[in-house]
């Protein structure tokens, strides 16, 4: 190693800085350790020579080190039986010689003027001799020869700064630091270490400590930045395990700091780490205790009445757990027939009698504490359905037979009914109106509705009719009661329950208006009625009607509606989970980046797109595309964009075609341009608008499930409607065996797509399934049995009679026939 010891040669004078040899012209150091000695023969191949160096001469071939056998000579000649480390053009040149034949591990690019480098050489000796140069610790170059091998020789000269001879050219110009050279092949880990331990800047760090090593505190309160000290300098700071949520480690401070956002903890260690660079490290402890702060619990509204035999939207709360989930609790006790979910806060069932109003006092609470709201809930007399004269029970389906199967149950969930002509009996029986429609669930109780629409005209006769399910079971049958006729009641119709903002309704347009210059209706009771620009047509669509975009004209003439932005409408612009649907049908599928919705001026917020055939959905910077199945125009489809919280999804008539998976919160913007349907708000040309008709738009906080977005389109599809009171004109025909039978027929109220049966026939006979119609002839007796028959409104509608049939044995043709007297005498 070079240090005040050594000594200068070749009549210049060098200066040490710092314990480095400094050369600005040509001096250089020369070991002569005796002809007799072996310290520079390597014996075995083995050599390690390694030197910190900052060259002010990179391009010119100079020398760190030379070793050799002999004594420099007044000119140049290259020594044999060497071993050099060379600087040469940029680059690093490890270089061993046997007899004058060289192996030359050399790497470009590896020196850079006036910069501090760790260059390392290492000759090691298998089936050949390997020459590796590294660079800061880092293999760089590897040179392998089976026939250049380092011999076992004296070489007495060592050379620090200059190769031999007398050439300028040889000698180093520069700063060299702790050269060490070694009769030995030093390992990669071991050069690794050597650079990451002496490089510069690297110390010692030790007593690491924080102002608090036991600290607790509560979720939702900021934490008072907690410290550390240290001897020496660390560049930085690591945590493990990672701190709870909400608090945050500096990595180049270590000061520990936040607000706990998520759940109560009891105490646990946290190692952190302090590193200075590369080499050394020191550890100290902290304990973190995470309490619950006091639970917080709002109910919208606070004042609410209902029907008695009413299902009830439900009364669902805003809870703050902040870090212990809570209890909750309710006095007094909840009218007879409501109940309360002491988890989440949910007010649901069915009130049975009337009651004036009065206050409930809701309690949210966990080991920290408690807060309370107030609910007034009054119970009026509710309606008496046995006085209406007419009633019949349907099915919604969810089972495989039905092709509508969803995997989990429904609660809460708008169910289309849609009468037709095929129902004529209803209208004819019920009020011109519709005013005296009424629902009801399996059990009796009564399921809130609104009429879209209702129309007994002469050429249209039909009906839609969005009914609250309160639950939809599972591969399993639903079954729904709609009453009528009753002269004396009034419109029941309740959009504002059946669209509940509580159930994650934000908008929903129907877009049935009776008129192209009519605004938009909301059902929801956000009431956000959406402007019309240069009167969109009304069409007939998919549900109660539609309206049209024409797309066509001018940007000044094309159709669109818009919600304008305020204070009021921040459901528009949810945080974590939104669901966006409408019934489609483009009439163009041009390369145009038609807008379907937009919410604000910024593209990537929240909007659709179609384009050629394909939806783009832009959402907090985040894009998916779907391409939708063909044909892509002039047929409905409905498209549901859903964000969960973990995933984007498209969906197209129920089916998940595009997905991409994303998780956190959300950012659909909150400029005064609001949000748009057909067009997007600023810089638009005529082919930004959307060309085509739609209906049924709905905009929600929630991300709807799979179930949800299938039972929507297998509900609402076009053609399919309710089917109910399915008959046969002969129940329980007993037939004779080997005599035809006379066609039987079944009658059914609404459309029957096809029918089923359950089990084989007798034999000879047939079941139609398109018809319900049994016919053929029996050749079999058969003792009798139930059959069930089922007939179905397409996938969402479904119901069932059950027949007896029999078949008895055939006597066949009289035989004997005999008169008595047989002879008589007949006379006038």
């Amino acid at each position: 190693m070079i240090g005040g010891g050594d000594s200068l040669v070749g009549g210049q004078e060098g200066t040490f800085a710092n314990g480095a040899l400094t050369t600005t012209s040509a001096p250089y150091f020369m070991v002569d350790s005796g002809a007799t000695t072996n310290a520079y023969n390597f014996s075995g191949g083995k050599f390690t020579g390694s030197v910190w160096a900052k060259s002010n001469r990179v391009t010119r071939t100079t020398r760190f080190f030379n070793i050799q056998g002999s004594a420099p000579g007044a000119a140049y000649a290259e020594p044999t039986n060497a071993v050099q480390l060379i600087p040469v053009s940029a680059a690093v040149r490890a270089r061993y010689s046997a007899g004058s034949t060289y192996n030359n591990a050399t790497n470009a690019g590896t020196l850079v003027a006036n910069t501090w480098s760790y260059l390392t050489m290492v000759v090691s000796r298998g089936t050949a001799d390997t020459a590796k140069l590294y660079s800061n610790g880092a293999l760089v170059q590897t040179v392998t020869s089976s026939t250049v091998l380092l011999p076992d020789t004296v070489r007495n000269y060592v050379f620090l700064g200059r190769g031999f001879g007398s050439a300028t050219d040889s000698v180093f110009s520069g700063v060299m630091d702790e050269m060490t050279l070694a009769n030995a092949s030093r390992t990669p880990d071991w050069i690794m270490l050597s650079y990451k331990n002496q490089k510069i800047g690297v110390a010692p760090v030790f007593d690491l400590s924080y102002s608090v090593p036991t600290a607790t505190y509560t979720v939702g309160s900021a934490i008072t930045a907690n410290n550390p000290t240290l001897t020496g300098s660390a560049t930085r700071y690591v945590v493990s395990p990672a701190l709870p949520t909400g608090l945050t480690i500096s990595s180049s401070t270590g000061v520990i700091s936040g607000t706990p956002t998520g759940s109560a903890a009891s105490a646990a260690n946290y190692t952190i780490t302090a590193l200075s660079d590369s080499a050394w490290s020191t550890t100290a402890t902290v304990s973190i205790t995470i309490l619950p702060a006091v639970p917080t619990v709002a109910y919208a509204p606070t004042s609410v009445s209902y029907r008695a035999g009413d299902v009830i939207s439900k009364l669902a709360p805003l809870i703050a757990t902040n870090g212990e989930a809570p209890v909750i609790s309710v006095s007094p006790s909840l009218p007879f027939g409501l109940s309360l979910n002491s988890t989440t806060g949910v007010v649901t069932g069915v009130a049975a009698s009337p009651q004036g109003a009065a206050a409930y006092v809701f309690t949210a609470t966990n080991s920290a504490g408690s807060s309370m709201d107030t609910v007034t809930i009054t119970v009026t007399a509710g309606e008496d359905y046995s006085t209406w004269a007419h009633f019949s029970d349907m099915t919604l389906n969810t089972t495989a037979s039905s092709a509508n199967i969803i995997s989990s149950g429904l609660g809460n969930i708008p169910v289309l009914v849609r009468l037709t002509s095929a129902h004529l009996t209803v209208f004819s029986q019920a009020l011109s109106t519709g005013a005296d429609i009424r629902f009801a669930n399996a059990s009796g109780s009564h399921l809130a509705y609104q009429l879209e629409r209702w129309s007994f005209a002469p050429g249209d006769t039909s009906a839609a009719i969005w009914v609250l399910a309160d639950t939809v079971a599972a591969n399993g049958t639903t079954n729904l009661r709609m009453y009528w006729g009753n002269g004396s009641a009034t419109d029941d119709s309740r959009a504002t329950t059946v669209f509940d903002t509580a159930n994650g309704f934000s908008s929903v347009w129907h877009f049935n208006e009776a008129s192209a210059s009519s605004y938009a209706v909301e059902a929801t009771a956000n009431g956000d009625t959406a402007t019309q620009f240069n009167s969109p047509a009304t069409v007939s669509a998919v549900i109660g009607g539609g309206r049209n975009f024409n797309g066509t004209g001018t940007a000044s003439s094309n159709n669109y509606f818009k919600v304008p932005q305020t204070a009021a409408t921040a459901y528009l612009s949810p945080t974590s989970q939104i669901t966006v649907s409408t019934w489609l049908n483009a009439g163009s599928n041009s390369a145009n980046d038609r807008r379907v919705f937009q919410k604000t001026s910024t593209d990537a917020n929240n909007r659709m797109i179609f384009n050629n055939g394909t939806a783009t959905w832009n959402l907090s910077s985040t894009t998916l595309t779907a391409t939708l199945p063909t044909p892509n125009t002039g047929t409905w489809r409905l498209l549901h964009a859903v964000y969960n919280g973990a995933n984007m999804s498209i969906y197209v008539d129920g089916k998940r075609i595009s997905n991409v998976a994303r998780t956190g919160s959300i950012s659909t913007g909150n400029d005064t341009n609001g949000f748009w349907i057909g067009s997007k708000p600023t810089t638009v040309t005529a082919t930004d608008y959307f060309q085509g008709n739609m209906d049924e738009f709905r905009y929600a906080r929630v991300g709807r499930d799979s179930n949800w977005v299938r039972l929507e389109y297998k509900n609402q599809k076009p053609g399919v409607t309710p089917v109910f009171n399915l008959s046969y004109p002969v129940s329980s025909p007993a037939y004779t065996n080997a005599v035809p039978i006379p066609v039987n027929t079944p009658t059914v109220v609404g459309s029957a797509t096809r029918f089923a049966i359950d089990s084989s026939l007798p034999v000879g006979l047939s079941f139609n399934t398109t018809t319900g119609a049994i016919t053929g002839t029996p050749t079999a007796v058969f003792s009798g049995r139930n059959y069930t028959v089922t007939a179905y409104g397409d996938s969402a509608w479904s119901t069932a009679t059950m027949l007896n049939i029999s078949v008895s044995a055939n006597a066949g043709p009289p035989t004997n026939l005999t008169y008595s007297p047989s002879t008589m005498l007949l006379g006038v």
